[in-house]
């Protein structure tokens, strides 16, 4: 036989009682706001202007920084393009490899295999 000093468990009815409903408590952020909609009963939450011009300022630097990065990128790439290519054509040249044989010989193959 249990002694009659049990209890239950924290948050757990007794037996014979009504667990009590309460509804919940909507709990917000101090730094969020609610705006109600004119003619309605909505809320609606928004967050102080502090946070929405830091994310704002956020935004506006990443995309900035994109767009340099990309055309700084592209214009570097323009401009060593043909060094590299020059330093393609002496590497080349210098141990015998003459890219413009490789090319002619594929090309009669490619003319039998359309013709033949």
């Amino acid at each position: 036989m249990p002694p009659d000093e049990l209890r239950p468990p924290v948050g757990v009815a007794k037996e014979g009682e009504e667990e009590e409903t309460d509804k919940p408590k909507e709990t917000s952020a101090p730094e969020v706001k609610k705006i109600t909609v004119p003619w309605t009963d909505v809320e609606i939450p928004v967050p102080k202007e502090e946070i929405v011009v830091t994310a704002a300022t956020t935004a506006a630097v990443s995309v900035v920084a994109t767009l340099t990065a990309t055309s700084m990128f592209n214009y570097l790439v323009k401009i060593f393009k043909p060094v590299f290519m020059q330093a393609v054509k002496r590497i080349q040249k210098k141990f015998g490899n003459n890219g413009a044989t490789d090319k002619t010989e594929e090309r009669p193959s490619e003319a039998e295999g359309r013709d033949g």
